[in-house]
Protein backbone atom coordinates (compact mmCIF):
# COMPACT_ATOMS: atom_id res chain seq x y z
CA UNK A 1 0.00 0.00 0.00
CA UNK A 2 1.35 3.43 -0.91
CA UNK A 3 1.79 6.00 1.83
CA UNK A 4 3.26 9.40 2.54
CA UNK A 5 5.77 9.80 5.35
CA UNK A 6 5.92 13.37 6.63
CA UNK A 7 8.68 14.45 8.99
CA UNK A 8 7.77 17.72 10.69
CA UNK A 9 9.62 20.23 12.79
CA UNK A 10 11.03 22.24 9.87
CA UNK A 11 9.64 25.73 9.05
CA UNK A 12 7.96 25.92 5.66
CA UNK A 13 9.02 28.65 3.23
CA UNK A 14 8.32 29.49 -0.40
CA UNK A 15 5.43 30.18 -2.71
CA UNK A 16 2.82 27.88 -4.21
CA UNK A 17 0.65 28.93 -7.14
CA UNK A 18 -2.98 27.95 -6.56
CA UNK A 19 -4.78 26.84 -9.70
CA UNK A 20 -8.38 27.73 -10.35
CA UNK A 21 -11.13 25.46 -9.06
CA UNK A 22 -12.35 22.82 -11.53
CA UNK A 23 -15.88 22.85 -10.16
CA UNK A 24 -16.09 26.58 -10.81
CA UNK A 25 -14.41 26.93 -14.19
CA UNK A 26 -16.49 24.27 -15.99
CA UNK A 27 -19.74 26.05 -15.10
CA UNK A 28 -18.25 29.42 -16.08
CA UNK A 29 -17.27 28.05 -19.47
CA UNK A 30 -20.90 27.00 -19.91
CA UNK A 31 -22.06 30.47 -18.82
CA UNK A 32 -20.03 32.00 -21.66
CA UNK A 33 -22.53 30.38 -24.05
CA UNK A 34 -25.17 32.87 -22.89
CA UNK A 35 -23.61 35.74 -24.85
CA UNK A 36 -22.33 36.29 -28.37
CA UNK A 37 -19.56 38.53 -27.03
CA UNK A 38 -16.18 37.21 -25.94
CA UNK A 39 -15.78 36.19 -22.30
CA UNK A 40 -12.36 35.68 -20.71
CA UNK A 41 -11.63 33.31 -17.84
CA UNK A 42 -8.28 33.61 -16.11
CA UNK A 43 -6.36 31.16 -13.94
CA UNK A 44 -8.00 28.22 -15.68
CA UNK A 45 -6.62 24.92 -14.35
CA UNK A 46 -4.75 22.67 -16.78
CA UNK A 47 -6.88 19.56 -16.40
CA UNK A 48 -8.47 17.07 -18.75
CA UNK A 49 -12.05 18.10 -17.90
CA UNK A 50 -11.38 21.61 -19.21
CA UNK A 51 -9.94 20.17 -22.42
CA UNK A 52 -12.95 17.89 -22.87
CA UNK A 53 -15.45 20.72 -22.41
CA UNK A 54 -13.39 22.90 -24.75
CA UNK A 55 -13.69 20.20 -27.39
CA UNK A 56 -17.45 19.85 -26.94
CA UNK A 57 -18.04 23.61 -27.11
CA UNK A 58 -15.77 23.92 -30.15
CA UNK A 59 -17.74 21.18 -31.92
CA UNK A 60 -20.94 23.13 -31.22
CA UNK A 61 -19.40 26.04 -33.11
CA UNK A 62 -18.03 28.27 -30.36
CA UNK A 63 -14.61 29.90 -30.60
CA UNK A 64 -12.34 29.03 -27.67
CA UNK A 65 -8.83 30.44 -27.70
CA UNK A 66 -6.16 29.86 -25.06
CA UNK A 67 -4.42 33.03 -23.94
CA UNK A 68 -1.25 33.51 -21.95
CA UNK A 69 -1.17 32.92 -18.19
CA UNK A 70 -3.74 30.11 -18.28
CA UNK A 71 -6.59 32.21 -19.65
CA UNK A 72 -9.35 31.23 -22.06
CA UNK A 73 -11.32 33.48 -24.39
CA UNK A 74 -14.73 32.06 -25.27
CA UNK A 75 -16.91 33.58 -27.98
CA UNK A 76 -20.22 31.85 -28.57
CA UNK A 77 -21.46 33.99 -31.43
CA UNK A 78 -23.26 31.13 -33.14
CA UNK A 79 -24.00 27.43 -32.89
CA UNK A 80 -23.70 25.08 -35.83
CA UNK A 81 -24.23 21.82 -33.96
CA UNK A 82 -26.54 21.91 -30.92
CA UNK A 83 -25.61 18.40 -29.94
CA UNK A 84 -23.62 16.97 -27.02
CA UNK A 85 -22.66 13.38 -27.90
CA UNK A 86 -22.48 10.33 -25.69
CA UNK A 87 -18.70 10.23 -26.03
CA UNK A 88 -18.43 13.54 -24.18
CA UNK A 89 -20.78 12.40 -21.41
CA UNK A 90 -18.82 9.20 -20.93
CA UNK A 91 -15.62 11.20 -20.46
CA UNK A 92 -17.10 13.89 -18.24
CA UNK A 93 -20.50 13.95 -16.54
CA UNK A 94 -20.27 17.73 -16.17
CA UNK A 95 -20.92 18.13 -19.90
CA UNK A 96 -24.61 18.08 -18.93
CA UNK A 97 -24.16 21.63 -17.60
CA UNK A 98 -24.61 22.77 -21.22
CA UNK A 99 -28.30 21.84 -21.12
CA UNK A 100 -29.45 25.05 -19.41
CA UNK A 101 -27.48 27.68 -21.34
CA UNK A 102 -27.98 26.10 -24.79
CA UNK A 103 -31.70 25.55 -24.23
CA UNK A 104 -32.37 29.05 -22.91
CA UNK A 105 -30.34 30.83 -25.58
CA UNK A 106 -30.93 28.78 -28.72
CA UNK A 107 -34.26 27.16 -27.87
CA UNK A 108 -33.17 23.59 -28.65
CA UNK A 109 -30.48 21.09 -27.77
CA UNK A 110 -29.88 17.35 -28.00
CA UNK A 111 -27.75 16.15 -25.11
CA UNK A 112 -26.74 12.69 -23.98
CA UNK A 113 -27.54 11.19 -20.61
CA UNK A 114 -24.29 11.04 -18.60
CA UNK A 115 -25.37 7.77 -17.04
CA UNK A 116 -26.13 6.06 -20.32
CA UNK A 117 -29.47 4.66 -21.43
CA UNK A 118 -30.72 3.18 -18.17
CA UNK A 119 -34.11 2.16 -16.82
CA UNK A 120 -35.57 4.04 -13.86
CA UNK A 121 -34.40 7.20 -12.15
CA UNK A 122 -31.44 8.86 -13.89
CA UNK A 123 -28.65 10.96 -12.33
CA UNK A 124 -29.77 14.13 -14.13
CA UNK A 125 -33.53 13.83 -13.68
CA UNK A 126 -33.54 16.83 -11.33
CA UNK A 127 -31.94 18.96 -14.06
CA UNK A 128 -34.55 17.83 -16.58
CA UNK A 129 -37.40 18.40 -14.13
CA UNK A 130 -36.14 21.95 -13.53
CA UNK A 131 -36.10 22.69 -17.26
CA UNK A 132 -39.63 21.35 -17.62
CA UNK A 133 -40.75 23.57 -14.76
CA UNK A 134 -39.36 26.53 -16.72
CA UNK A 135 -41.46 25.49 -19.71
CA UNK A 136 -39.18 23.22 -21.73
CA UNK A 137 -40.48 20.25 -23.70
CA UNK A 138 -38.10 17.33 -23.22
CA UNK A 139 -38.28 13.79 -24.54
CA UNK A 140 -35.89 10.96 -23.73
CA UNK A 141 -34.98 8.32 -26.31
CA UNK A 142 -32.05 5.93 -26.70
CA UNK A 143 -29.83 7.69 -24.19
CA UNK A 144 -30.47 11.25 -25.44
CA UNK A 145 -32.60 14.12 -24.22
CA UNK A 146 -34.35 16.09 -26.98
CA UNK A 147 -35.08 19.46 -25.38
CA UNK A 148 -36.81 22.45 -26.89
CA UNK A 149 -38.51 25.64 -25.77
CA UNK A 150 -40.37 26.98 -28.82
CA UNK A 151 -41.75 30.01 -27.01
CA UNK A 152 -38.75 30.50 -24.78
CA UNK A 153 -38.36 29.53 -21.13
CA UNK A 154 -40.55 31.25 -18.55
CA UNK A 155 -39.75 32.13 -14.97
CA UNK A 156 -41.13 29.78 -12.32
CA UNK A 157 -40.53 28.43 -8.83
CA UNK A 158 -38.11 25.50 -9.07
CA UNK A 159 -38.09 23.30 -5.97
CA UNK A 160 -35.50 20.55 -5.72
CA UNK A 161 -36.50 17.57 -3.52
CA UNK A 162 -32.93 17.46 -2.27
CA UNK A 163 -29.84 19.60 -2.81
CA UNK A 164 -28.09 19.21 -6.15
CA UNK A 165 -25.12 21.42 -6.96
CA UNK A 166 -25.01 21.07 -10.74
CA UNK A 167 -28.80 20.97 -10.88
CA UNK A 168 -28.87 24.35 -9.13
CA UNK A 169 -26.30 25.70 -11.56
CA UNK A 170 -28.18 24.41 -14.61
CA UNK A 171 -31.36 26.06 -13.35
CA UNK A 172 -29.47 29.31 -12.72
CA UNK A 173 -28.06 29.35 -16.24
CA UNK A 174 -31.43 28.56 -17.81
CA UNK A 175 -33.23 31.21 -15.76
CA UNK A 176 -30.98 34.04 -16.94
CA UNK A 177 -32.73 34.28 -20.30
CA UNK A 178 -36.16 33.16 -19.11
CA UNK A 179 -39.11 35.56 -19.15
CA UNK A 180 -40.28 36.54 -15.70
CA UNK A 181 -39.04 35.75 -12.21
CA UNK A 182 -37.48 32.45 -11.19
CA UNK A 183 -37.04 31.26 -7.61
CA UNK A 184 -34.89 28.22 -6.89
CA UNK A 185 -35.80 26.49 -3.63
CA UNK A 186 -33.45 24.09 -1.85
CA UNK A 187 -30.57 25.58 -3.83
CA UNK A 188 -27.01 24.43 -3.23
CA UNK A 189 -24.65 26.64 -1.20
CA UNK A 190 -21.30 25.35 -2.44
CA UNK A 191 -18.57 27.92 -3.29
CA UNK A 192 -18.75 27.17 -7.01
CA UNK A 193 -22.42 28.19 -7.03
CA UNK A 194 -21.41 31.59 -5.64
CA UNK A 195 -18.58 31.80 -8.19
CA UNK A 196 -21.06 31.23 -11.01
CA UNK A 197 -23.44 33.83 -9.56
CA UNK A 198 -20.56 36.33 -9.42
CA UNK A 199 -19.77 35.79 -13.09
CA UNK A 200 -23.43 36.10 -14.09
CA UNK A 201 -23.68 39.36 -12.18
CA UNK A 202 -20.65 40.61 -14.07
CA UNK A 203 -22.46 39.74 -17.31
CA UNK A 204 -25.50 41.77 -16.30
CA UNK A 205 -27.60 39.46 -14.12
CA UNK A 206 -28.98 40.37 -10.71
CA UNK A 207 -29.13 37.52 -8.26
CA UNK A 208 -29.27 37.23 -4.50
CA UNK A 209 -29.68 34.68 -1.76
CA UNK A 210 -32.82 35.56 0.12
CA UNK A 211 -33.27 32.68 2.57
CA UNK A 212 -31.66 29.37 3.45
CA UNK A 213 -31.49 27.29 0.27
CA UNK A 214 -33.26 29.81 -1.93
CA UNK A 215 -31.75 31.63 -4.89
CA UNK A 216 -33.65 34.66 -5.95
CA UNK A 217 -34.02 37.31 -8.45
CA UNK A 218 -32.75 37.63 -11.93
CA UNK A 219 -33.50 41.15 -13.20
CA UNK A 220 -33.36 42.39 -16.75
CA UNK A 221 -29.80 42.80 -17.93
CA UNK A 222 -28.36 46.19 -18.71
CA UNK A 223 -27.89 45.14 -22.32
CA UNK A 224 -30.55 45.44 -24.99
CA UNK A 225 -29.35 42.65 -27.27
CA UNK A 226 -30.37 39.01 -27.20
CA UNK A 227 -27.28 38.03 -25.29
CA UNK A 228 -25.60 38.80 -22.02
CA UNK A 229 -22.61 41.07 -21.75
CA UNK A 230 -19.15 39.61 -22.01
CA UNK A 231 -17.19 39.21 -18.81
CA UNK A 232 -13.64 38.78 -17.62
CA UNK A 233 -13.40 36.83 -14.39
CA UNK A 234 -10.29 36.36 -12.32
CA UNK A 235 -11.62 34.75 -9.16
CA UNK A 236 -12.23 31.10 -9.91
CA UNK A 237 -9.73 30.04 -7.26
CA UNK A 238 -11.38 32.09 -4.53
CA UNK A 239 -13.56 30.53 -1.86
CA UNK A 240 -16.65 32.44 -0.75
CA UNK A 241 -17.72 32.46 2.87
CA UNK A 242 -21.09 30.92 3.64
CA UNK A 243 -23.37 33.72 4.77
CA UNK A 244 -26.03 31.35 5.99
CA UNK A 245 -28.29 32.09 3.04
CA UNK A 246 -29.02 29.42 0.53
CA UNK A 247 -31.54 30.78 -1.90
CA UNK A 248 -31.17 32.41 -5.22
CA UNK A 249 -33.89 34.28 -6.94
CA UNK A 250 -33.67 34.90 -10.66
CA UNK A 251 -35.72 37.51 -12.36
CA UNK A 252 -35.60 37.49 -16.15
CA UNK A 253 -35.39 37.87 -18.92
CA UNK A 254 -31.88 39.06 -18.56
CA UNK A 255 -32.27 39.41 -22.27
CA UNK A 256 -34.62 38.15 -24.90
CA UNK A 257 -34.59 34.60 -26.14
CA UNK A 258 -32.59 33.97 -29.26
CA UNK A 259 -35.05 31.63 -30.91
CA UNK A 260 -33.40 31.03 -34.25
CA UNK A 261 -31.15 28.12 -35.02
CA UNK A 262 -28.51 27.85 -37.72
CA UNK A 263 -29.63 25.74 -40.71
CA UNK A 264 -27.31 22.87 -39.79
CA UNK A 265 -28.70 22.71 -36.27
CA UNK A 266 -32.25 22.71 -37.60
CA UNK A 267 -31.38 19.88 -39.97
CA UNK A 268 -29.81 17.90 -37.14
CA UNK A 269 -32.88 18.36 -35.01
CA UNK A 270 -35.21 17.21 -37.78
CA UNK A 271 -33.08 14.13 -38.45
CA UNK A 272 -32.84 13.24 -34.77
CA UNK A 273 -36.50 13.87 -34.11
CA UNK A 274 -37.46 11.78 -37.09
CA UNK A 275 -35.56 8.81 -35.69
CA UNK A 276 -37.41 8.77 -32.40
Amino acid sequence: MQKFIVTGGVPLRGEVRIAGAKNAVLKMMAAAALTDDASILRNVPRISDVQILRGVMSDIGFSIKPLENDALEIKASGADWLFVPLEAAMKMRSSFILLGPLLTRFGRVIISNPGGDRIGRRPVDLHVDAMRTLGAEIEYKNGYYFAQAPGGLKGARVTFPYVTVMGTENAMLAATLAKGTTVIENAAQEPEVDDLATMLRGMGAQIERTAPHRLARWARARKSENAMAAHTFDGINRLFSNDGLGATVLRGPLLGIAGRLPPLANALWRRAAGSR
